[in-house]
């Protein structure tokens, strides 16, 4: 006898319950560490980053003492520093945005303009900071610092690898498809029970063939989005298709990744066993949580943006009563086997 399926608008209300953590350890987890934990030990990296400050030094006195030949040697030994894997997160490298620049693009350079804009950038760079970071002293910590500050450029990526971490702990089998036709990867997948698959892409051909298999016409992937979703899960003889977002704040463009979430669940499955699911994770969800309360203790002021989401969120689940809309404590309970 198949179990009844969860109760959507009870699940929200779960979830509404259900804190997301403010700090997230998987994240910690992830980030890598590119310098040492001693003092006393230098890794490559470190090394590389001492050796471009001293020819950061020589670049001076050679500046000082009007050496061309000398600032000439110690441009192209810096120019040959710059190549080190995450050397980018150094005190020079970082200044570049002062500048009008970044590494992406000193990367897509070529030679000469690099050569170029090194010496440009790295003269002002003299001028502006050099003094200043003598008197209070560099440190490879420097490294770890700004590597760190980038951690939500990588942290889209992390959460992905979250989730799949959450299944395969509650022992869902992560499907592989390699080697396999479309077709066949489908009927594979659905002849299992407590399954995922990661859609990496669009260009994932095993989605639009598993649609097409089990009869369903995806207003997102069919319609003006051309979109695939994050993940497909099995479980037991019902189906999930997962959007999943890690959204902090709700202006700008996560407020248009918000509204993807609701859009997603506003399509209507075709197929009887479809579930459509958005699952929203990271402090966004604390807000519409902050926002619900506000909105229960003074009903009669103007919708914020974040409350006019949850009722965009329970009109969604009203009109499709197959969809969920879960943070990982919603997405925990409705995946729990």
């Amino acid at each position: 006898m198949a179990k009844k399926k969860k109760n959507n608008a009870k699940l929200l209300a779960y979830c509404l319950k259900e804190h997301e953590l403010l700090a997230d350890p998987h994240f910690g987890e992830m980030n890598p560490f590119i310098i040492t934990e001693s003092k006393a030990e230098e890794n490559d990296l470190m090394e590389a980053y001492k050796r471009l400050n001293e020819f950061i030094v020589c670049y001076k006195v050679a500046m000082d003492d009007n050496d061309e030949e000398s600032k000439r040697k110690n441009l192209k030994k810096i120019i040959e520093k710059l190549k080190h894997t995450n050397i980018n997160y150094a005190e020079f490298p970082s200044f570049w945005s002062a500048v009008g620049g970044t590494f992406s693009i000193y990367k897509k350079m070529s030679g000469s303009e690099k050569k170029e804009f090194v010496k440009q950038a790295l003269e002002i760079y003299i001028d502006k900071r050099y003094n200043a970071y003598c008197n209070h002293g560099t440190s490879p910590v420097i490294l770890q610092v700004i590597c760190d500050s980038y951690a939500h450029k990588r942290n889209s990526n992390y959460a992905i690898d979250k989730v799949k971490q959450r299944l395969i702990d509650k022992r869902y089998e992560h499907f592989d498809a390699e080697g396999m036709s479309a077709k066949e990867a489908c009927v594979e997948f659905l002849g299992k029970d407590n399954v995922f698959k990661i859609i990496r892409s669009s260009k994932d051909t095993f989605y639009p063939a598993f649609l097409e298999h089990i009869k369903e016409k995806s207003e997102f992937w069919y319609g003006r989005r051309n979109k695939a979703p994050d993940f497909v899960i099995k479980k037991n003889k019902s189906l999930y298709i997962v959007e999943h977002k890690h959204l902090k704040e709700g202006g700008g463009g996560q407020a248009q990744q918000m509204d993807e979430l609701i859009e997603f669940i506003f399509q209507k499955p075709t197929n009887s066993s479809l579930h459509y699911v958005s699952y929203l994770d990271g402090y966004y969800f604390k807000t519409l949580i902050n926002k619900e309360s506000e909105r229960v203790k003074n009903p009669e002021r103007r919708e914020t943006k974040p409350q006019v989401h949850l009722r965009k969120v329970r009109e969604a689940l009203s009109k499709n009563k197959s969809n969920y809309f879960v943070n990982t404590a919603g997405f925990d309970k409705l995946f729990h086997l």
